[in-house]
């Protein structure tokens, strides 16, 4: 009996660590070219060259979309990118500055 009981605690703990590999593997599915997709909050902070605790301050004001798995943020690397390309430090191209211009002139005409 002993023996059946630790046969049943082997496969529920084998099923376990399959769920929790699962997981992993489905918040860290790559794109093709081999780019992660989903970050830890660690990871976002280090993809968008801010402080953690930045980070953070951001979740609060809804700066930057996040999903919550379990107890922990998780973000989406398109969210991260469009936070870095609507982001009022980032530096304009002149193509953005041109474009700027055009839809002020625009405007006042």
């Amino acid at each position: 009996m002993e023996q059946n009981f630790n046969i049943s605690l082997v496969e529920n703990l084998r099923e376990m660590i399959r769920d929790v590999v699962r997981e992993e593997i489905r918040l860290n599915i790559p794109v093709q070219n081999k780019e992660k997709v989903i970050f830890t909050a660690r990871e976002a902070a280090e993809y968008l060259r801010i402080s953690i605790n930045t980070l953070y301050k951001k979740n609060t004001t809804n700066a930057i979309s996040y999903d919550k798995q379990s107890k922990h943020a998780r973000y989406r690397k398109e969210d991260l990118d469009n936070y870095l390309k609507n982001s009022s430090r980032r530096i304009k191209s002149e193509n953005d500055i041109a474009n700027e211009i055009n839809s002020t002139m625009n405007k006042i005409s």
